[in-house]
């Protein structure tokens, strides 16, 4: 299920379980040594930049906003004229 909650303090697994698989994961160190993880998704609600310091979600970036569903038109028939015989 990809419906959990998400919330900074959260572990890796736990966004992962909550959200699904991402598109791209990076891994690096800070200055302190601390082990930073970066998972992006670009589809779906939670779109965005989730960033874990030390195992734990430290920031969240939302990514674009998805568009809207195009509005469908309706057609509507033309008016008859009144009276026309």
């Amino acid at each position: 299920s990809t419906t959990g909650t998400v919330a900074l303090g959260h572990t890796e697994c736990d966004v992962v379980r909550g959200i699904g698989a991402p598109a791209s994961v990076n891994l690096s160190n800070n200055g302190r040594g601390d082990r930073v993880a970066v998972i992006n998704y670009v589809q779906g609600q939670r779109a965005g930049i989730y960033t874990f310091t030390a195992g734990r979600l430290s920031s969240i970036e939302r990514g674009p906003e998805q568009p809207a569903p195009p509005k469908t038109a309706k057609l509507s028939k033309p008016k008859k004229k009144p009276g026309a015989t």
